[in-house]
C-alpha cells in the first residue's frame, strides 16, 4: 500500500489537463488542418531527456454553428543516464471535441472526450520517463504516454459592457474514468493498481477591452476545484484547489507589436492518506511571464523574438520515480521564430528556443535545453 500512496502523487501531478486555460475564440467557418513537428530537450546533473513529437489536429465544420475536431500527438522519447538509456515511442490519447456557437454567437457549448489510445499500464522503466516529463517547470508538450477515458462540456457566454469592451463567464466539468497506468503485475502478483483520477469542476471570468486601435488588455481569472483521487476505489489523495490569473497586454509602436503575458497560479492545500490519517502539504505560487516582439521581416513574414521566466515557490513534483519537495525552480528562456505565408490560406510557423534555469531538491541542480517546432496550418 505504501507504494500505491506514493504513485498517486506522481501521476495527479502529470496528468492535471490545465482545463482553465480553454479556448476563448469562437470556431471560424473553413475546414482547418494544423501539423507539425517539434523536439525538446533538457540536460540536469546525468540525467538526459530529449521529446520528439508529431501533432496533428483537425477541424471540421458541421453547419455555420457546430463543429468538429480530433487531434493526436504522437512521440518519440529518450531517456539517457549515466549507465543506461531507455526509449519510448507510441501514439498519444486522442483527443475529440465539439463546439456549438449560439445566441447570436455569444455563447459556445464545448463536449471534449479523451480517447485512450495512448500507452498505459507502463513498465517500470518507462514509468520513470513518464516521471520525468512531469517536471512542471520544464513544460515538456507531452507528460502523459496515457491515461483513461474522459469525457466532459463547457458552457461560456460573452456580452458586451461597452463599444470596447467585453465580459465572459463559463463553467466547465470533466470527469474521468479508472485505467491501469502501471502493469502492477510485475510488482506484485497479487495485487491490481487501478487509478481513478480527480474529476475537475472549473469557473472562469473573462475581460476583454480594446482601449485604443493599437492597444489591448485581455484578464482571465479561472478556479478549479477536483475531486478525491482514488486507488482500487479508496480515496487517498486530495488536491488543493487552483486559482490562476492570466493577464495579456498588447500594443503596437510604429510597425512592431508587442505582447507581454502574466499567469500567476495559487495551488491550495493538498492532502494525502497514511495509515488511514491525513497529512496535509502546504499551499504553492507559481508565476510565469513572457514578453513577445514581432515585425514583418518581409514580404509579409514575420518575425518574432521572445524571452519567459518561470519562478515556482516550494511545491512537490516528480523526478525519477520519486516525489521531491522542490524549494525553488527558476527557468529563463530566449527564442525567434517565424511565420511565413506559403499561400492564401496555407502558412507556416516555426520557433527555436533555448532554455536554462535550476532546481533544488536535495541539492541545488542546474539544467539548460533546447526546443525547435515547425508548424504547418492549413484552411479549405
Amino acid at each position: 500500500m505504501k507504494r500505491f500512496l506514493f504513485l498517486i502523487f506522481i501521476i495527479f501531478a502529470s496528468s492535471i489537463s490545465y482545463s482553465q486555460l480553454g479556448e476563448k475564440i469562437y470556431y471560424k467557418s473553413p475546414i482547418y488542418v494544423e501539423a507539425g513537428s517539434g523536439y525538446q530537450k533538457y540536460s540536469i546533473g546525468d540525467t538526459s531527456l530529449s521529446l520528439l513529437y508529431f501533432p496533428v489536429s483537425v477541424t471540421l465544420p458541421i453547419s455555420s454553428e457546430l463543429s468538429v475536431s480530433i487531434s493526436n500527438n504522437p512521440y518519440m522519447i529518450t531517456r539517457k543516464l549515466a549507465a543506461s538509456e531507455v526509449d519510448v515511442s507510441s501514439l498519444s490519447d486522442t483527443k475529440i471535441s465539439a463546439r456549438y456557437v449560439f445566441l447570436n454567437r455569444k455563447a459556445l457549448l464545448n463536449v471534449f472526450a479523451n480517447i485512450p489510445t495512448g500507452k498505459t499500464k507502463l513498465e517500470l522503466s518507462e514509468f520513470d520517463i513518464f516521471t520525468d516529463l512531469g517536471l512542471s517547470i520544464l513544460k515538456y508538450r507531452v507528460t502523459s504516454l496515457g491515461e483513461g477515458f474522459n469525457i466532459g462540456a463547457g458552457l461560456n457566454y460573452a456580452f458586451q459592457i461597452s463599444k470596447k469592451s467585453t465580459v465572459g463567464i463559463g463553467v466547465s466539468y470533466n470527469n474521468r474514468a479508472e485505467y491501469q497506468p502501471i502493469n502492477w503485475e510485475r510488482i506484485q502478483k497479487d495485487e491490481v493498481f487501478k487509478y481513478n483520477a480527480p474529476d475537475e469542476l472549473g469557473f472562469n471570468l473573462s475581460y476583454f477591452s480594446s482601449i485604443t486601435d493599437k492597444f489591448r488588455i485581455s484578464l482571465d481569472l479561472f478556479y478549479t476545484t477536483y475531486s478525491y483521487a482514488q486507488i482500487n476505489s479508496i480515496d487517498i489523495y486530495e488536491p488543493g484547489g487552483l486559482i490562476s490569473l492570466i493577464a495579456a497586454l498588447s500594443f503596437s509602436t510604429g510597425e512592431i507589436n508587442h505582447l507581454l503575458l502574466l499567469n500567476p497560479r495559487f495551488y491550495g492545500e493538498n492532502k494525502q492518506k497514511r495509515l488511514n490519517n491525513w497529512i496535509s502539504f502546504k499551499s504553492s505560487f507559481q508565476l510565469d511571464a513572457e514578453y513577445k516582439i514581432s515585425f514583418n521581416l518581409f514580404n509579409e513574414i514575420i518575425m518574432t523574438g521572445l524571452l519567459q521566466a518561470r519562478n515556482y515557490g516550494e511545491y512537490q513534483d516528480n523526478w525519477h520515480g520519486r516525489i521531491y519537495t522542490m524549494h525553488e525552480s527558476r527557468l529563463y528562456s530566449a527564442g525567434l521564430g517565424l511565420n511565413i505565408p506559403l499561400y492564401d490560406l496555407l502558412s507556416l510557423n516555426a520557433l527555436a528556443k533555448y532554455n536554462t534555469g535550476n532546481v533544488t531538491m536535495t541539492q541545488d541542480m542546474d539544467f539548460n535545453g533546447f526546443e525547435a517546432s515547425f508548424r504547418i496550418n492549413y484552411a479549405f
